[in-house]
């Protein structure tokens, strides 16, 4: 997973996001084999196009952390990752409609602004600041997204006389998605 056998892992291998997904996919369809009916639920095509998706926002998302991580160090890395939290409200407005309140607005606030601020006494040093930087954030505005989109397949399901799909089932094939994209990667 190293380059030329040196500590460290290569940003352009993406073996760590394999291993997780593949790890994911086989344990959630474990689990949700044991379901009774684990196909049970409304599989439309709106929803099928949710799921693919989230899991595609994910994926997008665990690869551009990595570089981020590799790239910009896990410090400026778990900064900057803090505005998933930032990104996930503004998208689910958008995305499911939700409601965010002054009081939940302040606290995404509090968050984002306590994390920056445990960077002030400790400069930031990375092999590569900008890409780190870019990485980070698109990678965190992937993720925000992946969690409206989610949400959006159960939303969907209710509205439909099967009803919403298993959970599990969604994980499980989600988890196959970018196994499989990780794999041909």
């Amino acid at each position: 997973h190293s380059l030329h056998h040196a500590p460290g892992a290569a940003s352009d291998t993406f073996f760590l996001c394999l291993i997780g997904y593949w790890s994911q996919a086989i344990v959630s369809f474990g689990f949700a084999l044991t379901l009774p009916k684990p196909w049970r639920g409304a599989w439309t095509k709106p929803i099928v196009l949710m799921l693919v998706l989230s899991s595609i926002f994910d994926g997008l998302a665990q690869g551009l952390d990595f570089v981020g991580q590799v790239n910009g160090g896990y410090m400026l890395f778990t900064i900057f990752h803090s505005s998933v939290t930032f990104f996930s409200c503004v998208i689910a407005i958008f995305v499911v409609g939700a409601k965010v309140s002054s009081v939940q607005w302040l606290g995404v606030a509090l968050i984002v602004v306590g994390l920056l601020a445990t960077a002030i006494p400790h400069p930031i040093s990375a092999p590569s600041f900008s890409l780190g930087l870019l990485c980070s954030l698109i990678g965190s505005f992937f993720l925000a997204a992946s969690y409206p989109f989610s949400e959006r397949v159960f939303r969907l399901g209710q509205n439909e006389v099967d009803g919403p799909v298993h959970a599990e089932t969604a994980c499980a094939l989600g988890a196959l998605i970018n196994s499989i994209l990780f794999s041909i990667w």
